[in-house]
This record gives structure tokens, C-alpha cells and sequence, in this order.
């Protein structure tokens, strides 16, 4: 994360704006590790921001190729969600 405390703002931004930025961050970071992933739309479209995060994280770890690493990755952002009390799509959006 940079320097700039953005989890201080992220509750105030509406969920799909967070879907929104949450996809874009998920494409990003999977082009940059080289990782062959296409999110399913058929299982994502028409989901509400709540449910579809949760879908297209889940499809995300499912194509890491190591799964120790995938959990720690999990559990790395489960710890900073709790670190600066979030909840919802802003815990996503703060790892």
C-alpha cells in the first residue's frame, strides 16, 4: 500500500465503484504475475457488488498456481482487514 491511508476512505465509496476498482485490481495483478486468468463471467453477471467480489476473488486464488502461497495471501489480507476495521467490499479493496 502507499503512503497515502486510503482505508480511511474506502467505506465512504459505494460498493460498485469497489467492485469496479476490486476488478481492475484483480485483472492488473494477474497480468503483472504472468497468471492466465479470464474471470467466468457466466458465474458473475448479475451479481450484486456484495456477492460478485467474493465470486471473482474466489475464481482468482483458484488459478494461483500454489495453493500455500494463495492462503497466506488470504490470510495476509484477512489481518490487514482487521488491523484497519473494515468490512464489506472495502476489506478487498484495502489488500
Amino acid at each position: 500500500m502507499s503512503d497515502l491511508a486510503l482505508h480511511n476512505y474506502l467505506p465512504r465509496v459505494p460498493d460498485a465503484a469497489l467492485q469496479e476498482y476490486i476488478e481492475w485490481c484483480v485483472l492488473e495483478q494477474a497480468q503483472a504475475a504472468e497468471f492466465n486468468f479470464t474471470p467466468d463471467r457466466s458465474k458473475l453477471d448479475n451479481l450484486p457488488p456484495e456477492d460478485y467480489v467474493p465470486k471473482l476473488v474466489e475464481q482468482f486464488m483458484k488459478v494461483k498456481p500454489d495453493p500455500i502461497k494463495a492462503g497466506l495471501v488470504a490470510a495476509i489480507a484477512g489481518k490487514e482487514a482487521d488491523k484497519h476495521a473494515l468490512s464489506g467490499l472495502a476489506i478487498a479493496a484495502d489488500f
